[in-house]
């Protein structure tokens, strides 16, 4: 099926009206220039309902990093363009579900990176990861080696400790979440069952390995 572009024209005052659409309706929304409309948070609520967005044009609205707050998992998501706007890391955390996205503009925005800014405070502190890897751009998982294998509640208090820390994600921290192997991209397989490209062509991020280290941390 066709994707189906929202392109506002200047003249447009709210998005209210896309509410009488279906959920499956709408793919996408652009806001630029010569016909920007000045949008903010609460302006873009009802795209939420939509549960296909692939594309996003909100370069140099009024956008924040909780933007996608109120927003279902945008798992469709392949083109997100947020320069010149207010997004920042915290908005980053909602987009790692966004697995097929093969573009995202992020110049002159708040984002820091602040994956790679807990990973040198680890190594700075004696946590260094045996080894780090980008599961999608800007998102990362550490792996430590404890040199032995821990009973689980102790397990799962650790990655819990370490995840405060280092503002990981809780939600992730528990001895049964598996981290992601470099090179695969971990594919969500009914999804892939209904593409018709071949893998290299269907936008999904390969895992990459970012750092290299093998040895247990220093710390104890």
């Amino acid at each position: 099926a066709r994707a189906t572009l929202l392109r506002l024209g200047k003249e447009c005052r709210n998005l209210e009206p896309l509410r009488q659409l279906d959920p499956e309706d709408l793919n996408g929304l652009i806001d630029e220039w010569p016909d920007f409309v000045d949008l903010n948070d609460e302006m873009l609520l009802p795209l939420a309902q939509f549960s296909r967005l692939e594309e996003l044009h909100l370069a140099r609205t009024g956008i924040t990093g909780r933007v996608f707050d109120r927003f279902p998992p945008l798992r469709e998501l392949r083109v997100l363009i947020l320069d010149e706007t207010g997004f920042d890391d915290r908005g980053m955390q909602k987009l790692g579900e966004s697995a097929w996205m093969q573009r995202l503009d992020l110049s002159a925005t708040q984002v820091t990176g602040r994956g790679l800014v807990a990973i040198h405070r680890m190594k700075s502190q004696g946590f260094a990861p045996a080894l780090v890897v980008e599961t999608s751009p800007r998102n990362f998982q550490a792996w430590l080696n404890h040199g032995k294998q821990l009973e689980r509640r102790l397990s799962t208090a650790m990655a819990k400790a370490l995840a405060t820390e280092f503002q990981g994600d809780l939600g992730s921290a528990d001895w049964r979440h598996f981290g992601r192997l470099a090179g695969f991209t971990g594919p969500n397989l009914p999804a892939l069952r209904q593409a018709q490209l071949p893998l290299r062509q269907r936008g999904r991020p390969f895992v990459l390995v970012a750092d290299l280290h093998g040895g247990r941390p220093e710390a104890r």
